[in-house]
């Protein structure tokens, strides 16, 4: 059975630049992304969102963050691509691009549902910071925390009013493994408001099992999911093309694992995938992996989504 994709390109950088991972969705789609997710599925490519371009590299005083003009009018456009997405009957894949991308598409399924959805966020950062305390004021280390309302944010009444998005009971987040860093600046661990297991507690427990019973317990409540996948989740030596690498990691196996799961899940509601940097993989190597990645766990689904409760 084919899944409905829409894909949907964020060719954004939370660090106020056009280059590292915004240039990513155009590099995956000359890696054939479209092609390889086609020979599984339908397809429909929106291209890539248009939002205001960063004016400056440097932090807002009053909100703490890098070019917010910028990181709001993106996650506006990713929200509406998104919304189209649910209106054509289709499952949207968000490629980006950096991390805050996905509060587009959080808002985006609450709209839609009237509820925010749960979230299985497999990272190998916490991304929780405050926007103010934050060590280089890139959004890419905020939003989770934003999300949650495990932090929040001043300044920005257009997003700060929309948030909490979810609810942090109904979040699991699997591979971070940045919690001593982060107490260690200063700061607390959102593992104070959400489950976090780390690669070496996830392998512990049992990538399959622990992944299938947080999607049971997300079809009882609140009865939709949505799939973040940030490429850092993976060990350093596997993927080796991300601007903030760190010990320890996931294999590609184990992170196949978790993504079929989620995206053969029937209660599935939205996925985005995160952090790939192009300047740090001039052969392409990492790019043509992440396609074949994406092809294999979205092709032959065990039961095809029920796109009809979007």
């Amino acid at each position: 059975m084919h899944m409905k994709l829409a894909i949907i390109g964020v060719p954004f950088n939370s660090a106020g630049t056009n280059t590292a991972e915004a240039l990513a969705p155009a590099v995956l789609r000359e890696a054939g992304l479209i092609e390889a997710l086609s020979r599984g599925n339908d397809v429909d490519d929106y291209g890539d969102v248009e939002f205001d371009a960063a004016k400056s590299t440097s932090r807002d005083k009053e909100s703490g963050i890098i070019a917010p003009k910028a990181l709001l009018s993106m996650i506006s456009a990713v929200r509406t691509a998104v919304t189209r997405a649910y209106g054509e009957g289709r499952m949207p894949v968000v490629v980006g691009g950096d991390c805050p991308l996905l509060l587009g598409g959080l808002l985006a399924a609450r709209d839609q549902l009237g509820y925010g959805p749960a979230l299985l966020f497999v990272d190998g950062h916490e991304d929780s910071y405050e926007p103010r305390k934050s060590m280089n004021g890139e959004a890419a280390d905020m939003e989770l925390g934003l999300a949650t309302g495990f932090t929040t944010v001043k300044g920005l009444p257009e997003l700060s009013d929309e948030l909490p998005i979810i609810d942090p009971h109904q979040v699991v987040l699997i591979g971070a493994r940045d919690s001593d860093e982060v107490e260690t600046e200063g700061h607390k661990s959102i593992g104070t408001r959400v489950i976090v297991l780390d690669d070496t507690e996830l392998r512990a427990a049992g990538v399959e099992s622990t992944v299938l019973r947080w999607l049971e317990q997300f079809q009882h409540k609140p009865g939709r999911f949505w799939f973040h996948l940030d490429w850092d989740v993976l060990s350093s030596d596997e993927m080796p093309a991300v601007s903030y690498p760190q010990p320890g990691g996931l294999v590609w196996d184990e992170v196949e694992t978790i993504a079929r799961a989620a995206i053969h899940a029937d209660h599935l509601i939205g996925i985005d995938t995160t952090l790939y940097n192009p300047q740090l993989d001039p052969n392409r190597t990492a790019a043509r992996k992440i396609v074949e990645f994406l092809a294999e766990v979205t092709a032959a689904p065990e039961r095809e989504p029920r796109l009809g409760r979007i």
